[in-house]
């Protein structure tokens, strides 16, 4: 194990494409994102399992499709159930499992896993509770249903605190390889910040989404369903986003909170350039599922659109080839890579693929699917097809529909294509 490398694993809550790098928004300000990007593999189009937290990050950790894990429901219909706990207590075929057979030390802190689950770590670090910052009483949440704004000075910020640990661990070493997994919760809500992040975005310069009218005219019964209320947010729509009048200042928050991760990114990777492991650590950054901000009349997440699950995805390791990979890959195929990098096999229960020797030409024979509450969703090089639980069905053909606003799938042009993608989801 001594010339094992390191593995550092920076996860995101909530964070869809809005950074530089991927160009979701004009203006967004995520510099040190962009920089790793710029030296790593940027999987261009990388989506999760499942369109929400404690599914996508359960499906990342025990490398199980969402469908498969029995997951692909609300979290609070799965958190504290018998499914959650049976997949918990499963160490030895999770990934810090599979790393720590290999002798590597494993590590977390922050939101790696949904809740804290201790048992399969070596190392526990500080949790990230964002929601102790919440304001229900605020005139931000009474009026929108989203709770934000800037903190006291004198107030730490939770990820804050976790990236400050996660610096000073790299900092003074580790005597053995490591396996070390740093999750921040923003931008999940309460988009409760310092006042400089909101101070970077001016409220007249946001440019709010919008959707045009009759977007959602072809989308099935079920669909329309999945961008009512929702857990978390459940008075949210965006009927009383406008009546509020607070969209701008709803979006210029989501950014605020985007910007603050992106600065505890650059904290701890300026810490692990600082360190003596700095030649010798794989870094690889993702994000559990993404969000809707307006784009067809939802807010959140919990859909399987484009928005809610296309997420950043970066690897920086000597033995992968830096640079863009446009070709569709699912978040089910990290810890794989991972293990693959460090000497690993994967077990038999895994359902991802390694990325190590991943060819775009390979596009075609792997693309992503997701699972949400009975929908599968499929994206391929240029389509996204959605089957309903109730038998409803979308296409998109996404390079020229990148906002999915046409829906295709009852064209008798496109039966062929419904046919093939159809044909490929899991029964």
């Amino acid at each position: 194990m001594s010339g094992a490398r390191n593995v550092l694993v920076l996860c995101i809550d909530d964070l869809n494409d809005w950074t530089g790098y991927l160009g979701g928004y004009p203006g967004v300000q995520t510099p040190d994102m962009d920089a790793l990007a710029a030296e790593s593999t940027a999987y261009q189009r990388a989506y999760c399992s499942a369109p929400a937290c404690l599914p996508s990050r359960a499906s990342v950790i025990w490398n199980r499709r969402a469908d498969a894990t029995g997951l692909d429901a609300q979290d609070a219909a799965v958190r504290d159930g018998a499914t959650y706990a049976s997949l918990v207590s499963d160490i030895e075929t999770s990934l810090p499992g599979q790393m720590a057979a290999l002798g590597y030390e494993t590590i977390s802190a922050g939101k790696v896993t949904h809740e804290v689950e201790a048992q399969l770590w070596d190392v526990v670090g500080p949790t990230a509770a964002i929601r102790d910052l919440r304001d229900e009483t605020s005139a931000a949440y009474r009026s929108s249903g989203y709770d934000y704004g800037p903190i006291p000075d004198d107030r730490p910020h939770p990820d804050q605190l976790v990236a400050d640990w996660a610096s000073d661990l790299l900092v003074q070493g580790r005597g053995q390889p490591f396996l070390c997994m740093i999750g921040m919760s923003q931008p999940h809500v309460p988009w409760r910040l310092p006042a400089w992040n909101f101070e970077q975005y001016p409220l007249d310069d946001v440019v709010v989404p919008t959707s045009p009218p009759g977007d959602l005219d072809d989308v099935p019964p079920a669909g329309l369903e999945l961008i009512g209320p929702s857990p978390g947010t459940p008075d949210v729509t965006d009927e009383r986003i406008e009546a509020s009048g607070r969209r701008a200042e709803v979006v210029r928050a989501y950014l605020a909170a985007t910007t603050h991760t992106d600065a505890m990114v650059g904290q701890i990777l300026d810490a692990l350039a600082r360190s003596r492991h700095a030649d010798d650590t794989t870094v690889v950054l993702w994000s559990d599922h993404g969000f809707h901000l307006g784009e067809k009349l939802h807010w959140g997440k919990r859909t399987v659109w484009e928005r809610a699950t296309r997420v950043p995805f970066l690897i920086r390791d000597p033995d992968l080839k830096a640079g863009d990979i446009e070709a569709p890959v699912s978040l089910l195929d990290l810890a794989p890579t991972v293990l693959d990098l460090a000497g690993g096999t994967p077990p038999p229960s895994w359902d991802g693929r390694s990325l190590v020797d991943f060819d775009e030409s390979q596009a075609a024979d792997r693309p992503a699917l997701m699972f949400w509450e009975g929908h599968r969703s499929i994206r391929s090089e240029q389509w996204r097809y959605t089957r309903y639980a109730d038998g409803g069905e979308e296409l998109y053909a996404l390079d020229a529909d990148p906002d999915e606003l046409t829906n295709l799938a009852d064209e008798a042009a496109h039966a062929d294509t419904v046919a093939r993608l159809a044909g490929q989801l899991p029964a």
